[in-house]
């Protein structure tokens, strides 16, 4: 009878070890998911980062001026010599 009970309590140890290990692969199933999905927004946040930053500077290129022209030719586009926007102002003397 003593055999039997503790061969009972071995097999009842044996499936609660078993139940514990699918616990700790369910767990571990869970953080790789959530690792996964961790790592999928990140990758989305950089892309689309990548993406603000090219259009910004896509904007920045289209809104300069071109250093290819004469300086004489920046200032008839309306830029001074160093590329600033001229601001049209009336002289004050005329």
């Amino acid at each position: 009878m003593h055999l039997r009970s503790r061969a009972m309590y071995c097999g009842s140890r044996v499936m609660h070890l078993r139940s514990g290990a699918m616990y700790c692969d369910s767990r571990a199933m869970h953080l790789r998911s959530g690792e996964m999905h961790f790592c999928s927004v990140t990758m989305y946040l950089r892309s689309a980062t990548m993406h603000l930053c090219s259009e910004r500077l896509f904007r920045l290129r289209a809104d300069a001026p071109d250093h290819r022209k004469s300086v004489t030719e920046r200032r008839n586009d309306g830029f001074d010599q160093i590329g600033r926007s001229v601001v049209d102002k009336e002289d004050p003397a005329t």
